[in-house]
């Protein structure tokens, strides 16, 4: 009988994609798109990778907890928020945590959310209460650290970015530049010198070029102006249309004026 009958794994499998879980690693997908039994079914060879910290930092693992009506509340939370409607994103993400109060990635976007709005200390609740259901998720330290900065209250900045410095000290270099912002605003020059540093050693590929800005600073206040006035060169180098490129050339220009004293 010539007659053609769908097998109906076949036709299951047709346009899927297999990949493989495995705790600590992230996996390769491949494609099956089988059109009758004949064909080949084996599905080949999938390559497992490793988590890196940072990758897993990056990750709440509340997540894979979360109750069914709690998840798609959160993800009616983030297409509203693609379409820019504030008020329905956080009732979303609200609603989320309330079925849920462990869900830290939704306690999360409700603090980014309050924060674009200028809800400061509403943000700060949230993102504690992420952090309160998740101390290992990395996302809400970041968020902190800046509302501290721009609330300019620099104990609390100094708290946040070691706290965030000891979840993992080599992956974040923006740790280290809220460290070092922190010391040098309180005092503590040496440390501050110290966090800048460590946060350039690491950040190989010149993702925070503020890391050579601030740094500068910290070697103007220590009045060490060769050195300073190199880490302004490297600022400009790296970020030459930042918005205060303008007054760091002029400041550069003074130290190079005096020969490496400003005026």
């Amino acid at each position: 009988n010539s007659t053609y009958y769908s097998n109906p794994v076949t036709t299951a499998l047709r346009d899927c994609e297999v990949q493989a879980v495995l705790a600590g690693y992230w996996s390769d997908r491949v494609n099956i798109a089988l059109k009758n039994t004949l064909e080949d079914t084996r599905v080949g060879t999938i390559i497992l990778h490793p988590v890196t910290g940072a990758q897993a930092l990056a990750v709440s693992a509340t997540t894979l907890a979360a109750p069914a009506s709690a998840a798609k509340a959160y993800e009616r939370g983030l297409a509203a928020l693609r379409e820019r409607k504030w008020g329905a994103a956080e009732k979303e993400f609200t609603k989320a945590v309330t079925i849920y109060p462990k869900f830290a990635i939704s306690w999360f976007e409700l603090g980014r959310l309050r924060h674009v709005r200028d809800d400061f200390s509403g943000a700060s609740d949230a993102w504690n209460e992420a952090l309160k259901s998740d101390p290992r998720y990395v996302k809400p330290y970041e968020g902190l650290a800046v509302l501290a900065e721009q609330r300019q209250n620099w104990v609390e900045l100094e708290a946040i970015s070691s706290k965030w410095i000891r979840l993992d000290s080599e992956s974040f270099p923006a740790a280290y530049l809220y460290r070092a912002m922190a010391d040098a605003q309180l005092g503590k020059v040496d440390d501050a010198e110290t966090a800048a540093q460590k946060g350039l050693a690491i950040d190989k590929q010149h993702r925070i070029p503020r890391l050579s800005y601030v740094l500068g600073l910290i070697f103007l206040q220590k009045r060490d102006f060769g050195e300073a006035a190199k880490c302004l060169r490297t600022y400009l180098e790296l970020s030459p249309n930042a918005k205060d490129a303008a007054s760091v050339r002029a400041e550069l220009a003074k130290i190079e004026g005096a020969g490496g004293q400003p005026k």
